[in-house]
C-alpha cells in the first residue's frame, strides 16, 4: 500500500491542490478551505483513494486530540492554593496587543530610566508603550517572532493560536482566513533530542515526535501539509535553550541554526506554511532569527485590558460552578467580583503596574479569593508573587522537577532566596543598568555561598551554576540581557530582593549601607521595600521601629536635605502600616512629618523664619501624613474675618478648604438622598442631580458622590485632601446640611455657598462645628 509520502509529488501536480494553495495565499478559496472550514480538506486532493479517507481521519482525529488537550487551562504552580482551577481557555485567554520591537541597546536604555522615576512615572511610561501597539501581526506575517517578559503570556498565547486553528476558529479570532494545521514545540525538548543527534533538522524531529503524542501514521500527514504549505509550526521558550557544547557550536545557536533552515525552507513564497517563535527579551538579540518579523507581547493596559481580563476570568469561574447558575446569576456575580477587586488593583501605582503583567495579575486574582481584601502592602504582594516563582511556577509549567531545589533538600527555597536577594543587592549596587557579566555573577554567588552560607568551594561552585541555570530558565527571575550579561526580568524583583538582602544584615551593618544611600534616588524603592519586608512579611515590629528611628536619623548633607529624613522615614511607614510599628515611633514620626510640612523647628516647633525647608519637601510631607491618617487637631475650625464680607461687613470662614473626610459626613447622613438639602423634588439642583447631569462625567443614573470620589490621588481615602469634582448643587446641598447641623448643635447661623461664582466651583466657606460669635465668643 502506498503511504502519503509517495503520493506526495504526485499530488502536487494536482489540479486542487493549486487551488488550495491560492486560498491560503488569500487569492480564492476552495469549498474544503473556507474561511469556516475546520480542516484543511488535504483528503480532497486523494479523493477516490484509500489513503484520502485515511488523511481526512487522521486530520480530524489530531486536531479532535489538539482540542481535548488544549480547551482546558489550569494554573499549576501557584502554592499558595490547595485546589488547581480549571478554566476554559478560549473564554478566560485575553488577546495580548503588540508593540513595536526595539534592540537591546534601546532595551538598557529604558531600564536605567526607569531606575529614577517613582512609582506613578513607571506607570505612567509602561502606559505610553501600551499606547504605540501594533495590529494584525499574526494575519499579515508568514515568519513572526513574538518577544516578551516572563509571564506576560508567550505560552498560552501559542495554546490559544493551536486551540482556535483547531477548532476552526482562526478566520473569527485570529484574522486567519486559512485553516491552518496547528503543530506545536517546546524548544527546550528539540534541544535535548538535539544533543543527542546533532544532525536533526526541526521538520524531522517534528514529524518524529508527533506521532508519539497524537494519532498513528500522522507524521506523513504532516508532511503531506507541510509540502502544501498548510502547517503553522508554534515553536516555544527559545529563552529556555541553555549553552551546552555541540559540534563546536552552543546549542542555542545549533537550534537557531535549525529554526532558520526551517523557515527558508518551509516558510517561502511556493510554500506558504507559518511559523511563530516566542522568546523571552533578553538575551534574544545575541542569536536573532533573520528574515523574520519581530514584535512584543505588551503588558495589559490598564485599567481597561485588567477589567477585561477580570470579567473573563470570573465569568469562566462562575460557569464552572456546580450546579451551574443561571444567567442572570452568573453576570451579577461576575460584575460585582470584578467591582470589588478592580479599584484595589488600581489603588497604588505598584499594585497598578503588578496587574498589567497577566501572570502576576493571576496571581493576585487568586489571593483576592483567599481574603476578603488584597493585600494593598505591595512588600506582601511581592514577596508572594516572588515565592511562587521561585518554589512552583515554572516546574509545574514544563513538568520537571527542580534538580537544583531537590539536589538543596529541605529549605532549598529559602537558601535560593536568600542567596538571589544578594545577588540583587549587589547588581542594584554596582551595576545601575542592571545587567552584569555572567562571570561576575557567579563569583558573586560563589562569594555568598562559602562566606555567609559556609559551603566548600566545591560545592558551592555547583550550587553556584545550578542557581544561574534555577533563577533564569526556571523562576524567570533572572535573565540573559545581553551577550553574556545578566540581570532581573523585572526591576520590581531586583529592587524587592535588594530590599529582602537589607532586612538580613545586622543592624550596624544597615545603618551604614542607609547613611550612604538614604538621598540616592535609586535607592528609594529598595528602602522603602525593605521596612515592608520587615513591618508586613516578616512581622518583626521592634526591627521595623528601628529601621524607621534611623532613617529618621539621618543628618542632612545641606539646606536641600532639609526635612527629606522625616518625609522617606513617612513613606516607609506607609508601606509598613500603622500597626507595624510601636505607638511611640508612629506618633514621633506623625508629629515629625507635620513639623516638617509646615517647615517648623524639629525641637521648639516654631516656625522657621525665613522658610527652610523646600516647598516639594513640604509637599511630600503632607502627602505622607496624609496617607497615615493625619488630620489637623482644629480641623472643624473657623475664623472670622473683619471687613471681608460684600459692603465692608464681617465674615466668618473655615479655617480649612473642606476636605473629604468633613464631605464624607455628608455623605454618610444620606445627604444625596434628602431632597430638602437641593430644594426640592422640583428644584433644578435635584432634577441636576438625578438625570440632568453629564453622563459623560458623572455617569448613569442618580449622582451619589462626588466625580473623582473613587480615584486614588484625590478621592476618599486622601482623607485630609480638599474634596474635587463636587458641582455648585453639591456644594448647595452640603451648606444646608451643614446649617442643619449647626442648628442642632444650637448655632444660630446660617451656612450658604458663595453668590455670583461659576456652578462648577468648590465650596470653600462651610464646615461643622459652632463658628465663633463675632465677639469671638465660640
Amino acid at each position: 500500500m502506498l503511504t502519503y509520502a509517495d503520493l506526495t509529488g504526485q499530488a502536487d501536480t494536482e489540479a486542487e491542490f493549486a487551488r488550495l494553495l491560492d486560498a491560503i495565499r488569500g487569492v480564492r478559496r476552495p469549498p474544503d478551505a473556507s474561511a469556516t472550514a475546520t480542516t484543511l480538506g488535504l483528503s480532497y486532493d486523494l479523493r477516490g483513494t484509500a489513503q484520502g479517507v485515511e488523511a481526512a481521519r487522521a486530520e480530524r482525529s489530531y486536531r479532535d486530540q489538539l482540542v481535548s488537550d488544549l480547551t482546558w487551562h489550569d494554573f499549576r504552580g501557584m502554592y499558595q492554593f490547595e485546589q488547581n482551577p480549571r478554566l476554559p481557555l478560549a473564554d478566560i485567554y485575553q488577546e495580548l496587543g503588540l508593540l513595536k520591537i526595539g534592540g537591546a541597546e534601546e532595551h538598557r536604555r529604558t531600564r536605567e530610566r526607569m531606575l529614577t522615576l517613582d512609582e506613578a512615572e513607571r506607570t505612567a511610561e509602561v502606559e505610553r508603550r501600551v499606547g504605540e501597539r501594533v495590529s494584525g501581526a499574526l494575519a499579515r506575517s508568514q515568519r513572526l517572532v513574538a518577544l516578551g517578559d516572563p509571564g506576560v503570556g508567550k505560552t498560552i498565547s501559542l495554546k490559544f493560536i493551536a486551540l482556535t486553528l483547531a477548532s476552526g476558529r482562526g478566520a473569527e479570532r485570529l484574522g486567519l482566513a486559512a485553516p491552518y494545521l496547528p503543530v506545536m514545540a517546546r524548544l527546550a525538548h528539540f534541544a535535548q533530542v538535539l544533543g543527542r543527534e546533532p544532525t536533526l533538522s526541526l521538520d524531522n524531529y517534528v514529524l518524529q515526535t508527533i506521532p508519539k503524542s497524537y494519532t498513528t501514521g500522522l507524521a506523513d500527514f504532516v508532511r503531506l501539509a507541510l509540502g502544501r504549505g498548510a502547517c503553522m509550526l508554534l515553536l516555544d521558550g527559545l529563552d529556555e535553550v541553555g549553552d551546552t557544547r555541540t559540534t563546536g557550536q552552543s546549542l542555542r545557536k545549533a537550534v537557531v541554526k535549525r529554526v532558520q533552515q526551517f523557515a527558508d525552507r518551509w516558510c517561502t513564497d511556493d510554500r506558504p506554511n507559518r511559523l511563530v517563535v516566542t522568546s523571552r527579551i533578553e538575551g534574544y538579540w545575541s542569536d536573532a532569527l533573520a528574515n523574520c518579523d519581530h514584535v512584543e507581547l505588551s503588558p495589559l493596559s490598564p485599567p481597561d485590558e485588567v477589567k477585561q481580563f477580570l470579567l473573563r476570568w470570573y465569568d469562566a469561574h462562575e460557569r464552572q460552578r456546580t450546579p451551574a447558575p443561571l444567567q442572570a446569576t452568573a453576570d451579577r456575580r461576575t460584575a460585582a467580583r470584578v467591582a470589588n477587586l478592580l479599584p484595589q488593583l488600581m489603588e497604588t501605582p505598584s499594585v497598578k503596574r503588578l496587574a498589567t503583567n497577566p501572570l502576576l495579575l493571576t496571581i493576585l486574582v487568586l489571593i483576592s479569593d483567599k481574603v476578603p481584601k488584597l493585600p494593598q502592602k505591595r512588600a506582601k504582594l511581592y514577596a508572594i508573587c516572588t515565592k511562587t516563582l521561585i518554589e512552583s511556577w515554572r516546574q509545574e509549567q514544563t513538568d520537571q522537577q527542580s534538580r537544583l531545589l531537590s539536589d538543596l533538600g529541605e529549605g532549598g527555597e529559602e537558601i535560593v532566596t536568600r542567596v538571589i536577594a544578594d545577588l540583587a543587592f549587589w547588581l542594584h549596587e554596582h551595576y545601575p543598568g542592571g545587567a552584569a557579566p555572567l562571570a561576575e555573577c557567579r563569583d558573586r554567588l560563589l562569594t555568598y555561598l562559602t562566606t555567609d552560607e559556609g559551603y566548600e568551594r566545591s560545592r558551592a561552585l555547583a550550587i553556584a551554576d545550578g542557581l544561574l541555570s534555577f533563577a533564569s530558565c526556571e523562576a524567570g527571575l533572572l535573565c540573559e540581557r545581553g551577550l553574556g550579561q545578566y540581570g532581573f526580568f523585572h526591576l520590581t524583583f531586583e529592587e524587592y530582593l535588594a530590599g529582602y538582602h537589607l532586612t538580613r544584615v545586622e543592624p550596624a551593618k544597615r545603618h551604614d549601607i542607609l547613611t550612604k544611600r538614604w538621598r540616592d534616588g535609586r535607592w528609594r524603592e529598595v528602602l522603602l521595600l525593605a521596612a515592608g519586608q520587615l513591618g508586613v512579611v516578616d512581622n518583626r515590629q521592634y526591627d521595623a521601629g528601628l529601621f524607621l528611628n534611623d532613617l529618621r536619623s539621618m543628618e542632612p548633607a545641606g539646606p536641600d536635605d532639609a526635612g527629606r529624613p522625616a518625609v522617606l522615614a513617612g513613606r516607609a511607614l506607609a508601606d509598613i502600616g500603622a500597626s507595624g510599628v510601636n505607638p511611640t515611633t508612629r506618633r514621633d514620626l506623625m508629629r515629625e512629618l507635620r513639623q516638617t510640612m509646615q517647615d517648623r523647628d524639629l525641637e521648639t516647633d516654631r516656625l522657621h523664619d525665613p522658610p527652610r525647608i523646600a516647598a516639594a519637601v513640604r509637599y511630600a510631607a503632607g502627602e505622607a501624613w496624609d496617607e497615615l491618617g493625619g488630620l489637623p487637631d482644629d480641623l472643624d475650625a473657623w475664623v472670622l474675618c473683619r471687613g471681608c464680607a460684600d459692603g465692608g461687613g464681617d465674615l466668618l470662614a473655615t479655617k480649612y478648604p473642606i476636605t473629604n473626610t468633613q464631605f464624607d459626613r455628608f455623605i454618610q447622613a444620606g445627604g444625596y438622598e434628602n431632597w430638602n438639602y437641593w430644594g426640592g423634588r422640583e428644584s433644578v439642583a435635584w432634577r441636576w442631580r438625578m438625570a440632568e447631569h453629564n453622563v459623560e462625567w458623572r455617569g448613569e443614573g442618580p449622582v451619589t458622590q462626588p466625580e473623582y470620589w473613587h480615584t486614588p490621588r484625590f478621592g476618599k481615602d486622601r482623607r485630609g485632601y480638599p474634596v474635587v469634582g463636587v458641582s455648585w448643587y453639591e456644594a448647595a446641598a452640603y451648606a444646608e446640611w451643614l446649617t442643619e447641623q449647626l442648628r442642632i448643635a444650637d448655632c444660630r447661623f446660617r451656612i450658604t455657598s458663595p453668590s455670583g461664582v461659576n456652578p462648577q466651583s468648590k465650596i470653600r466657606n462651610a464646615s461643622s462645628g459652632c463658628p465663633p460669635r463675632p465677639n469671638g465668643s465660640g
